[in-house]
């Protein structure tokens, strides 16, 4: 009884694929990456929220800092103090308004004449939003000590304005995933059967084999207050999981690993 159950359960899924239907695997693919700093959040008007940034070589250190302002307000109070550590004729201060907001209280872009290093320099801004939403508020400030020399960082903090006007403020993007567990999934296309079908089981049964890549996006800092372009880089030993769509429950055919490239290869009948 239970082999002629497994035999159906597999000539429905040789029908489906022969047909050009998609095939659907389920990939619950798991990080081994540990959880991200608990982020730092406002959670009341007057309360101050600080993020600190330095660039690799730390030449310049940038410290935005965010006052919240009463509920209903949709305003923030910001300051910027940045600390160049060599010696440059000019510092440029820029503050990056997401849409939705306005700044008040001096020029989002600003050259300042240096004292001698290590002296900071700071500046004060208020930023109002048009209403409920998550802002993504940055200030950058940047050196050039030299003709072929650039040294910048870039403070970030997210403003948050709840339905009821509430604000919060935090160092940490609140719309962003935890990679510790979370599921990426992903859909295989069948190519039709005769590419795709391995040789049959010994009892008749079709075998197949469904294969691919995992990668992911690396967002690389580098001076200035922009990212490097997109680059996307293997997946390495996550754990794939190979299921069958079915209409009461889904049975799974096992797991396998990625390899260095983020590449798998699984065969089942």
């Amino acid at each position: 009884m239970a082999s002629m159950q497994k035999r159906n359960r597999h000539n429905r899924l040789a029908r489906v694929i022969q047909r050009g239907l998609s095939v659907v695997a389920a990939l619950a693919v798991t990080l081994s990456a540990g959880l991200p700093a608990q982020a730092r959040t406002g959670l009341a008007a007057g309360e101050v929220v600080t993020d600190t940034a330095r660039d690799k070589k730390h030449k310049m250190e940038v410290r935005l800092s965010a006052t919240l302002g009463a509920a209903g307000s949709n305003e923030v109070s910001l300051a910027m103090t940045t600390t160049p550590q060599m010696d440059a004729p000019s510092l440029q201060t820029r503050w990056l308004v997401p849409a939705g907001a306005t700044l008040a209280g001096g020029p989002d872009v600003e050259g300042i004449s240096l004292p001698v290093k290590g002296s900071p320099i700071s500046r004060t801004r208020t930023m109002r939003f048009a209403g409920p939403g998550v802002y993504k508020v940055m200030a950058s400030a940047s050196i050039e000590p030299g003709t072929d020399q650039h040294y910048g960082a870039t403070g970030v903090l997210f403003i948050t304005i709840a339905p009821d006007g509430m604000l919060t403020a935090s160092d940490k993007d609140p719309d962003a995933k935890n990679p510790n567990g979370t599921e990426m999934p992903s859909t295989i296309t069948a190519v039709p059967a005769a590419k795709t079908a391995a040789p049959s089981a010994t009892n008749g049964d079709p075998c197949f084999t469904v294969h691919g890549r995992v990668t992911r996006v690396e967002k690389a800092p580098r001076a200035g207050p922009m990212y490097a372009p997109d680059i996307f880089v293997p997946v390495r030993n996550a754990v794939l999981e190979m299921r069958e769509e079915d209409t009461l429950f889904d049975d799974t055919y096992g797991k396998v690993l990625t390899g260095n490239d983020g590449s798998y290869s699984f065969s089942f009948a």
